[in-house]
């Protein structure tokens, strides 16, 4: 009974450490926080960020929020978009390691003999890319030399020819 417990813990808890230790997927938000999420805040006018794992690089959580813009403005019927408001940001999340008594023993019967050192605690600053955007979505053919206007074909486009 203690065996079979013991196994399905180790199933449980092994693909959750693994996932820790892995950069971001292209993904919806997940229970993680990690992934994409936009809300609608206008008409034409979403607001999209996408939260990256420590281990992702600032300029892949960037493409992924390339990529959903261009696919949400695809979903939504437009043939390109403009970023209003653009950026990458470095999200910051601490953890405690408490100090804690290591017990070595030697020696064994009369001669056994026990010490304890103690390990002081310890803080670990994890760094978490976030980037973000406003987009508004337009219709039409893109307008020559606009600025931060990008159409969904050369994003999606470069995106497939980058994987």
């Amino acid at each position: 009974m203690m065996r079979t417990l013991l196994r399905i813990a180790l199933i449980c808890l092994i693909p959750a450490l693994v996932a820790g230790c892995l950069t971001t997927e292209y993904q919806a938000r997940d229970w993680l926080g990690e992934g994409y999420s936009e809300s609608r805040i206008g008409e034409t006018m979403y607001r999209v960020d996408f939260q990256c794992s420590q281990e992702t690089p600032e300029n892949l959580c960037e493409g992924y929020l390339f990529r959903r813009c261009a696919e949400l403005t695809r979903k939504s019927g437009f043939d390109y978009f403009v970023m209003e408001d653009h950026g990458t940001s470095i999200r910051t999340k601490d953890t405690v390691v408490p100090g804690h008594y290591n017990t070595y023993t030697t020696g064994s019967g009369r001669d056994k003999a026990t010490s304890y050192v103690f390990q002081p605690g310890y803080t670990v600053q994890n760094r978490y890319p976030v980037s973000q955007a406003t987009i508004t979505m337009h219709r039409g053919p893109k307008p020559a030399n606009a600025r931060n206007t990008y159409t969904t074909d050369e994003i999606l486009r470069y995106v497939v020819q980058s994987k």
